[in-house]
């Protein structure tokens, strides 16, 4: 339960920063991690069943999140969305391990610590991005956000 609070504590910090002073692509980018950990939250098996197998349901979401953010890559003019695309392509590729026929505990801790650790780059990402276009306003005066 620890892990979860400390999650959620960070996810909070970095969508708020991002939403209270980043540009239009990081408060878009805020959103949209937002709406796909509560999409999440509510398609996530049941305790006692999660990870035994494919997941499904989270791989279409991770895709659709992925494809998203792909969208938003090649319509911004800032890089830290092409970065949080590849992690989510490589979290969504995790969830191929669930296709392996492998079992034990053991199994599942690997398949949910590869699909589940890629959040916290991800939002460390959104909030560089977010600093990082605080620093070109503070320059440059001005810093679209979109191509």
């Amino acid at each position: 339960m620890g892990h979860q609070i400390y999650f959620l504590a960070l996810l909070a910090v970095c969508t708020l920063a991002a939403l209270a002073f980043g540009g239009a692509a990081e408060r878009v980018g805020a959103l949209m991690l937002l709406a796909s950990v509560a999409v999440s939250a509510l398609v996530l098996s049941p305790a006692a069943s999660r990870y035994t197998g494919f997941e499904g349901v989270m791989f279409a979401v991770d895709a659709a999140v992925t494809a998203a953010f792909l969208m938003l890559s090649l319509r911004t003019t800032r890089f830290w969305p092409l970065w949080m695309t590849a992690m989510l392509a490589v979290e969504t590729a995790s969830h191929l391990v669930g296709l392996l026929d492998i079992q034990g505990r053991a199994a599942r801790i690997v398949y949910a610590i590869l699909v589940q650790v890629w959040i916290y780059p991800l939002c460390l990402c959104l909030l560089l991005g977010t600093i990082r276009h605080r620093m070109r306003v503070a320059r440059l005066g001005a810093d679209p956000s979109w191509r």
